[in-house]
């Protein structure tokens, strides 16, 4: 919900428009001062509001709007239930142990991605061997929006590991991801220090889940360009233990991703008996994830000479004139920014 003012006389118009971004977006009251703009999807939006006064002034201004995606991790035995008070879904990680694998996490909303994390070495070491590294006991309640479910119990992390290793997979180059790794005991009185790294750097982030009810006092990392991602864990030095209850990943278009390339659909191949010799070709399924497809050619590339494109520059055309053989067509889109 955005709101456009004058400090000196009077604006007499207001027009909303989108200039880049996904194609899922509704604009409601576009031509007043304040706009709401609903059913946004994952990704970098830019919308621009022109303003006109009462002596013909005409500016524009723009506003950048970031929409994410959310997947939460919950680790421990007593796992945390889809739809949780929130409405949010979860993904339950029971055990933390080696090869332990869950792929294709499903978002907050409950969308399938490709996201999933990979216990590589255990972070408990030596602690227990036949135990499944995870512990409960925490009283602390929800924080934030973490039910108490996800609060109450934890994997946890052993001096004794030394090479802990925890891998987060199946994510999208072209994609920015902050993840968040959080965690809390209460019930005990000494330090509980984790510390946490990527993989490809040497600089350690930790969080004392000493009685932690502070929904950012956590280890938080934020990158693009990456398909996977590794992370070490130890616990601090001085800590008896280290605690994370859960994973909280964000997922957004990258800020540096540059213009994305649009998607050229041509449709369903077609086959026709004469004496039908008149075809509509359908490309609205064309799309392009970062904006807007601004032109549309079709043309021949094989075939008989007989034929007659209606309109070859719209998204709908008919090839009429048809006769016996085979053609083979062409949809080249354009978008926005010229790819």
């Amino acid at each position: 919900n955005v709101n456009a003012i004058s400090t000196t006389g009077n604006i007499t118009d207001y027009t909303w428009n989108r200039i880049s971004g996904p194609m899922s977006y509704q604009i409601t009251n576009n031509n007043t001062a304040v706009a709401n703009f609903t059913n946004l999807s994952e990704g970098r939006y830019s919308f621009e509001v022109v303003v006109t006064d009462d002596r013909s002034n005409i500016v524009k201004d723009t506003i950048n709007i970031t929409v994410s995606s959310r997947i939460l991790f919950d680790f421990g035995a007593n796992t945390t239930a889809s739809p949780d008070a929130n409405g949010k879904y979860w993904n339950n990680i029971t055990s933390g142990t080696n090869g332990i694998k869950l792929q294709n996490a499903v978002t907050v909303a409950n969308t399938s991605t490709s996201i999933g994390l990979e216990i590589i070495n255990r972070i408990d070491g030596t602690f227990n061997l036949n135990g499944p590294g995870i512990n409960t006991g925490n009283t602390i309640g929800a924080v934030s929006d973490y039910p108490n479910s996800a609060t109450t119990d934890y994997a946890f992390a052993d001096p004794s590991a030394t090479n802990g290793s925890w891998k987060i997979i199946g994510l999208d180059s072209l994609k920015e991801y902050n993840i968040k790794f959080w965690g809390t005991r209460n019930n005990v009185s000494d330090s509980r220090v984790i510390e946490i790294k990527r993989a490809d750097e040497t600089t350690w982030k930790s969080y004392n889940a000493l009685n932690n009810s502070d929904f950012n006092n956590a280890a938080i990392f934020t990158f693009s360009g990456k398909s996977e991602m590794s992370f070490d864990i130890r616990v601090q030095s001085g800590s008896t233990f280290g605690h994370i209850c859960l994973i909280d990943i964000s997922r957004t278009t990258s800020a540096n991703a540059g213009n994305l390339i649009p998607v050229s659909n041509a449709g369903n191949d077609v086959t026709l008996t004469l004496p039908t010799n008149t075809v509509q070709l359908d490309g609205t399924s064309s799309l392009d994830e970062d904006g807007t497809i601004a032109s549309y050619q079709w043309r021949k590339i094989s075939g008989s000479p007989n034929y007659n494109i209606s309109s070859p520059n719209t998204a709908i055309t008919s090839i009429t004139g048809l006769t016996e053989g085979n053609y083979k067509f062409e949809l080249k889109v354009t978008d926005d920014l010229g790819a």
